[in-house]
């Protein structure tokens, strides 16, 4: 994590963006709302659930500070089990009370009292290696990011480790790159097993784009010029302009729409990122709240849909409205803050002091 003096908060600020139209994504799959005028975030002309990968590119786009550690000879555990810990105990907290919630909603509600977990969902779910074996639902379906999350920083470790040129380490990333883009192939005709699917080649793909970003641009940071940045904002308007007119063979398919995002308008956003007027305009500290509370917004969403369509059956409303849909939003931002000051920040604190401690 950057310190607060050099953190680029325009990464921070896209981030709440991207899980804000997320939570808008999952509102209206979880409640079925569908909207005759105005945007429908779910099951409307795109596809909002790639925005994923976006995460786990600005992911692997500031896992780079942790490359010269790697090489220098870190221990896995001493690399990993800190970043392990520091989000299993929100996973956990927020994986009891979705499951609790979830099966008050149905029970309530839909009246159909049937949580489909088995146990070994609850515990790999609880312990977010889930998606490492299956693509089955986890409790807090949308932490499988944080699950797959964890796995790429497994590989990242040891592709880092083995790579005895720094310089190579472009080459090494690229390989990793092609593997998930096998491994999707493969999972889109059908073949899955135990690290082998879909939502991890997704996953490998996404990261190590991120790293090779950050390669290029910490490494050369003239890259990002005037021209680049012009560059890049042309290939985010060519994008939206070619949706629009849903010119299919290009981005009109669900899967050119995901390369194109992946290769082309994810990476142009990380560039835009650092373009020195944005990185200006985004460099107060107050803004520091933004990263903390997006994520937790992103943790706390499926479970406080649950506990909203509970509390609007009660009252006899109705939560397929836009109104209803964007005053949830609304309380999610609330409820982020409030975590992230509340309990994220304060347990993130115990696990860094008992990590220190311990050594």
């Amino acid at each position: 994590m950057s310190s607060a003096k050099t953190r680029e908060y325009s990464f921070d600020v896209v981030k709440f963006l991207a899980i804000s139209i997320i939570v808008l994504h999952h509102y209206q799959e979880v409640t079925g709302a569908s909207f005759q005028h105005g945007p429908n975030w779910y099951d409307g002309a795109f596809y909002w659930g790639y925005l994923v990968e976006l995460f786990f590119i600005i992911s692997g786009y500031f896992t780079f500070a942790s490359i010269e550690k790697v090489r220098s000879g870190v221990s896995f555990g001493a690399f990993y089990i800190r970043k392990y810990l520091r989000f299993l105990p929100m996973i956990v907290i927020c994986g009891v009370v979705c499951l609790v919630t979830k099966y008050l909603c149905l029970t309530y509600v839909d009246h159909e009292p049937n949580v489909s977990f088995t146990m070994w969902n609850v515990i790999s779910s609880l312990a977010c290696v889930a998606r490492w074996f299956d693509t089955s639902l986890m409790i807090n379906n949308p932490m499988w990011y944080v699950s797959v999350l964890l796995l790429c920083l497994v590989v990242f470790y040891f592709a880092t480790r083995r790579c005895r040129k720094a310089e190579n380490l472009v080459l090494v990333y690229g390989i990793v790159i092609a593997l998930g883009l096998v491994m999707r192939s493969m999972c889109a005709d059908g073949f899955k097993a135990p690290f082998f699917n879909t939502d991890i080649a997704r996953g490998l793909i996404s990261f190590f784009i991120g790293l090779e970003l950050a390669l290029v641009i910490k490494r050369h940071p003239r890259v990002v010029n005037t021209a680049s940045v012009i560059a890049a904002i042309a290939a985010i308007c060519l994008f939206v302009a070619f949706y629009a007119t849903n010119r299919e063979g290009l981005v009109g398919s669900v899967t050119s729409q995901y390369y194109a995002l992946v290769f082309l308008v994810y990476p142009s956003a990380v560039v835009v990122c650092k373009a020195p007027i944005l990185t200006r305009l985004f460099s107060s500290e107050r803004l520091s709240f933004l990263g903390g509370c997006a994520y937790n917004m992103y943790v706390w969403h499926l479970p406080l849909i649950f506990l909203y369509r509970i509390a609007f059956y009660g009252l006899g409303l109705n939560p397929e409205r836009q109104i209803a849909m964007y005053a949830f939003l609304a309380l999610c931002f609330m409820a982020g803050m409030l975590s992230d000051r509340l309990i994220d920040r304060p347990i993130a604190k115990r696990v860094t002091r008992r990590l220190s401690g311990a050594r």
